[in-house]
């Protein structure tokens, strides 16, 4: 089978990837119950810090074939998106959003997204080892597989 590489200038640097579902339980019980969240911003995060050789790993097992992961520079990560399609401001605040992963070893806000809350929304946190998680990483593969 042929080895597929996905890319980023995300480095070694990890996140709390969520599955899109969690984010929809969270706005799902803000929007129920809007009054006690007026003025809050929340940091919603997956259950646990992975990293993008990470996900070329689950990749790989989901998919049963070999998917690995290439570290790029942060103009070469730009470069690919505008390549994609991505217009170049929006590519160049991606690139930065990765870079700054990255370099912080977590998040790009530097926090560690281990933690979660669900903030009322009745569930915990799905982990991104599962089949439903592609959603949650599919955003790196669609521009960045060869």
């Amino acid at each position: 089978m042929q080895n597929l590489p996905f890319r980023s200038a995300a480095g070694k640097g990890r996140a709390g990837m969520v599955d899109a579902r969690d984010v929809a339980a969270v706005a799902a019980a803000i929007a129920a119950a809007p009054a006690p969240h007026a003025g809050n911003a929340y940091w919603i995060t997956g259950p646990e810090l992975i990293s993008n050789y990470d996900v070329a790993a689950v990749l790989s097992k989901l998919l049963g074939r070999t998917i690995t992961y290439r570290e790029l520079t942060f103009e070469e990560n730009k470069d690919a998106m505008v390549r994609a399609g991505v217009p170049e401001p929006v590519a160049q605040q991606n690139a930065q959003a990765f870079s700054l992963t990255a370099d912080s070893g977590t998040t790009p806000s530097g926090r560690s997204s281990a933690r979660y809350s669900s903030h009322g929304s009745g569930h915990c946190p799905r982990p991104q080892h599962r089949p439903s998680s592609l959603r949650a990483i599919s955003y790196l593969t669609e521009a960045c597989l060869t």
